[in-house]
């Protein structure tokens, strides 16, 4: 007969403490909620480091944060980003609500924290998240706390409409050009020299200026905002279209979208708004404000209205003679391919204006060439500029822009993110860069100075020794001087889209994958385009030289002979590579004994490490006539290759491991440290969690080699590490035996294999 005999589980010896954390909120930042915020804290700190079995992982607060997103957050990010790295194991926290409101961040975040194996417990309503029926009473709890928290937001929204239909508000902009609030009045009081700008303002509008004009006259005389900042075009508008200068105040301008993204909206007729008259002292009167109202509607219009090559004449558009000219010459320039930037600079040198009596701009060209008005078939027009045909080329030419990306660079609109430069301030008026004269004379010195045959790094030594220095006020270098001599902007032209972005990469240069383009006579030149044309055959000369020179050999009548005192720089620089230096070291002591590089400068980790992954020196190679090394050590150098990738010792061999320490070329053993070691590992073969090791460790007084108490990370990265295996060629006498490094790679074999079981996994 079958019998079935059920076997228990078996508790593993190794139990480890769990990293407790807890997570506490408020929304509102006042004394009475700081203060529950804080007792909170101390609960949690006092309930997790009470209990044996925890280890205390930090309590999380945000104060005066909303629940209903986690963005704003950091505390709470924080503790996310924790979780991930491995530091918590639970979370505690009083409720849901506390946790979040919104429903949808709750399920993810919950979801994503059950993944990394972290339970969340909510003190309140006694659920776990790692619960069968946790997700879905969270889910249904969750509701119920976005639900309250939009409740909340509705009742406030329906208190602050009721006070404000009683007339009742409250001032939130303390500061408002013209006006302070007194907090004993509880009012607005005038500011007299800001009052009278307004005013100011107010009467050059109403006397027919721009609010260009305005601006330009503000700033010339030097008058500024309530913070002491520049006024802008948005700020005239502001000031012309607030009411709070006639003495009244219209409440519900703007209302709050929704309570979970807590966006503000400018309220267009969806919601009621209400005047409040006499509030305060008025700076002018309401007949003022109206017709600066009536001439903001009759300008806009006007503009709206108007049309480059018509105006408006008994309802119907009529052709203006002048303007129309000026029309078919840009749709002319247009079907040329030419870009806008060029039309606008042509417009403004014809002496041409806008309707608002101003230069032409690129969005002013943009938005005659795409605009329908001027389509065959518009029945608003007394006659039309363009036939059938010729509007179908239009059509076609703005569908090839529209097609051919980068639209801003068809266009003829150059974006300038660097609006300074070495020889160059950009001018926002203007639109383009001007020259700064002493900078200009640094970079004619440097083009004149590389041209008669100084090398980059000469020439910045000098620049710095003279005391000259870059935009910002930093020493020059080899690299500084390359980008000079290859930028265009110097000769008065632009080259656009010399990077592009691919992928997860951000900036990667334009070899031709993507189409560039050159903007010529965008500003004036500092240096000509012939003196431009001739460092760049210059450099390139020069490229390819250096990329023909290998350090050790030279071209002599066509044939690649040793270079003697090259030769000996290799020969030493391999003698460091087998005697297993790293490359940082084997640059420091070549730079010691004046040793340098194809370039007459001083080894870095990289040229070193160019020399060595070099295959030119391969006896082998048919290119040389006589090889510096000979196969054996060749060899030898191969080996050194293949062992170092196995260890993954891209940059080189260590300086430090714990257990050795430093002795000529190889490791000798440290006592101490290796007692560390010989305990990590005996701990780590009886399957003792990396935790634990680390804690044993430090309870014995051991650690790192930066002088660190041990943690679970750095007992993961000596167990991993191969210098311990016996057979490891820098170490003159290993710390483990054979045996006992085989019985570490099996259990390491096994960890890795049974990655569920928590403690165990290396990773």
């Amino acid at each position: 007969m079958k019998e079935v005999i059920t076997i228990a589980p078996v508790k593993s010896l190794f139990m480890p403490k769990k990293r407790v954390a807890a997570y506490a909120r408020v929304s509102v930042n006042n004394d009475p909620m700081m203060r529950s915020v804080e007792a909170q804290v101390s609960y949690y700190s006092k309930l997790i480091q009470s209990n044996p079995d925890w280890i205390y992982a930090g309590v999380y607060a945000d104060k005066g944060i909303s629940g209903t997103g986690i963005k704003q957050r950091h505390s709470f990010q924080e503790m996310i980003q924790a979780c991930e790295e491995g530091s918590i194991d639970i979370i505690l926290c009083k409720s849901i609500s506390r946790f979040a409101r919104n429903t949808v961040d709750l399920l993810n975040t919950i979801r994503h924290l059950r993944e990394l194996g972290v339970e969340v417990q909510f003190e309140k309503e006694h659920i776990s998240s790692l619960s069968k029926e946790g997700e879905f009473m969270l889910t249904i709890l969750a509701s119920f706390a976005q639900e309250e928290s939009r409740s909340i937001s509705e009742n406030v929204k329906w208190g602050i409409r009721k006070r404000y239909a009683k007339g009742e508000y409250t001032i939130s902009h303390q500061h408002v050009l013209g006006y302070r609030y007194d907090p004993e009045l509880k009012n607005y009081v005038i500011i007299p020299e800001e009052a009278a700008i307004v005013r100011e303002i107010i009467t050059m509008y109403l006397d027919g200026k721009s609010t260009g004009d305005i601006l330009k006259k503000l700033k010339a005389e030097g008058k500024q905002t309530t913070f002491g900042k520049q006024f802008e075009y948005e700020r005239i508008h502001v000031i012309l279209s607030n009411e709070i200068y006639t003495g009244n105040r219209l409440l519900q301008k703007s209302y709050v979208e929704s309570h979970l993204t807590k966006k503000q909206k400018k309220n267009k007729g969806e919601l009621p708004q209400f005047l409040c008259s006499g509030t305060h002292e008025a700076i002018i009167d309401q007949e003022t404000f109206d017709r600066v109202q009536e001439e903001k509607k009759r300008r806009g219009k006007f503009y709206a209205d108007r049309y480059l090559g018509y105006h408006p004449e008994n309802g119907k558009y009529v052709l203006d003679p002048v303007e129309t000219e000026y029309v078919k010459w840009i749709f002319k320039k247009y079907l040329e391919h030419i870009p806008l930037l060029q039309i606008e600079s042509e417009m403004n040198k014809m002496g041409v204006r806008t309707h608002r009596e101003k230069n032409f701009r690129q969005n002013t060209i943009a938005n005659i060439v795409q605009n329908d008005f001027y389509a065959p078939d518009n029945p608003d027009v007394n006659e039309h500029l363009f036939d059938e045909e010729t509007y179908e080329k239009i059509m076609a030419e703005r569908k090839f822009r529209e097609k051919h990306k980068p639209k801003n660079h068809l266009n003829g609109k150059v974006p300038v993110s660097n609006k300074r430069i070495l020889g160059y301030q950009f001018d926002d008026e203007l639109g383009r860069y001007m020259i700064v004269p002493e900078e200009a004379e640094i970079i004619r010195e440097i083009f004149l100075l590389f041209l008669e045959g100084t090398g980059t790094s000469e020439i910045a030594k000098k620049l710095n020794a003279e005391g000259k220095r870059t935009t910002f006020g930093a020493l020059f270098d080899g690299q500084r001087i390359d980008v000079i001599l290859d930028f265009e902007v110097y000769t008065g032209d632009l080259l656009l889209q010399k990077f592009h972005a691919e992928g997860d990469i951000q900036k990667k240069r334009n070899r031709g994958e993507l189409p560039q383009y050159l903007f010529t006579d965008v500003h004036e030149a500092i240096i000509d385009r012939d003196t431009f044309r001739l460092a760049q055959e210059e450099r390139k000369r020069r490229g390819e030289m250096y990329r023909n020179h290998v350090l050790g050999y030279r071209l002599e009548n066509g044939s690649v002979v040793v270079d003697p005192v090259g030769a000996e720089t290799v020969r030493y620089i391999f003698k460091l590579y087998l005697d297993h230096e790293e490359y940082t070291a084997i640059a420091a002591e070549l730079n010691a004994k004046g040793y340098k590089t194809v370039r007459d400068r001083a080894f870095t980790n990289k040229t070193a490490q160019a020399v060595i992954v070099n295959d030119f020196y391969d006896p082998a190679n048919p290119a040389v006539t006589e090889s510096i090394l000979d196969s054996e050590t060749y060899e030898s150098i191969k080996a050194e290759h293949a062992f170092r990738a196995a260890h993954k010792y891209g940059k080189g061999m260590q300086k430090r491991i714990l257990g050795y320490k430093k002795k000529g070329t190889g490791f000798v053993i440290d006592p101490h440290e290796a007692e560390a070691v010989r305990l990590a590992f005996r701990m780590y073969l009886e399957h003792a969690y990396l935790v634990d090791i680390a804690d044993a460790l430090y309870a014995r007084g051991y650690r790192t080699i930066k002088g660190h108490p041990f943690i679970h990370i750095s007992v993961r990265n000596m167990v991993l590490n191969d210098c311990y295996d016996p057979e490891f060629p820098a170490v003159a006498e290993p710390i483990l035996d054979k045996g006992t490094y085989e019985k570490v790679r099996a259990e390491r074999r096994f960890r890795e294999e049974h990655q569920h079981r928590k403690g165990l996994k290396l990773k």
